[in-house]
């Protein structure tokens, strides 16, 4: 937990033992809001008429490393709370660890964890609630983010694929799969694979174990919409309507 005081100090406390863990100084009026970043290990403070404060204080970036799962897959909704979700999660919900998509449009979810320059595998378990509208995932590849839709521009009969190569949007990219590709209401798998090569990058993705979707070409001809804003280098969900549901999201990276 994270307090202000009057005598313009921060102060970092454990709350299981009441123990403080440090005291921050540096502002210059007092403190009017604080706020961790998701992975916990910065904390911001902006006050009134004060220009944000951030630090990454030692007490949060000290900690001993967490085990990696034995078989290499890391959980990324694990460290995520509602409370959490809510502050940054524009409109999605965690309910029963489960995470529901909202009525809005472009509704973005960062997930902890940086991937610029890895090759990985992501893995998530989902369900459709209504055939109406796109389940999107945000990509770093490299250096740069790409879009991946499924079942997006659902007016033009849904269209699978890239979001944004060569500045193009999935239905006009070349290999984008045209029609349907969730045709029920069940539980699917959606694994996609990143593996930058040098200047270039291959982008696979399969659906319950099947072959969905490949793409082979030059990181430079990825580019990010700017619809979809999370931070460079972060993985992140995203929705068009209150149609999905998501069960999981696992990340393994992976040997180059």
């Amino acid at each position: 937990m994270a307090t202000a005081s009057a005598d313009l100090s921060v102060k970092i406390w454990n709350i299981e033992t009441g123990r403080r863990l440090e005291e921050l100084h540096g502002m210059v009026s007092a403190a009017a809001e604080l706020a961790f970043s998701p992975s916990g290990q910065r904390l911001g403070c902006a006050g009134n008429g004060n220009p944000t404060r951030i630090w990454e204080p030692p007490s949060l970036n000290d900690q001993p490393a967490a085990a990696k799962p034995a078989d290499g897959w890391d959980d990324l909704l694990a460290p995520l709370t509602p409370a959490a979700i809510m502050r940054i999660g524009n409109g999605w919900n965690l309910e029963n660890g489960a995470l529901f998509s909202p009525g809005s449009k472009y509704a973005t979810l960062p997930l902890p964890g940086n991937l610029s320059g890895t090759s990985y595998t992501v893995r998530v378990k989902l369900r459709q609630l209504a055939a109406k509208e796109v389940f999107h995932l945000e990509l770093p590849v490299a250096d740069q983010m790409v879009g991946f839709d499924l079942d997006g521009f659902p007016r033009d009969g849904f269209y699978t694929g890239l979001n944004r190569v060569k500045g193009k949007m999935t239905r006009a990219v070349p290999g984008a799969l045209h029609g349907k590709q969730v045709q029920d209401s069940e539980q699917h798998d959606l694994e996609v694979t990143v593996r930058p090569d040098g200047a270039d990058a291959t982008i696979t993705t399969t659906l319950d174990g099947q072959p969905l979707y490949e793409w082979t070409g030059l990181t430079a001809d990825l580019s990010q919409d700017g619809s979809w804003k999370p931070p460079p280098g972060t993985l992140a969900l995203g929705s068009f309507g209150a149609n999905w549901v998501v069960y999981e999201v696992k990340v393994k990276r992976l040997e180059k």
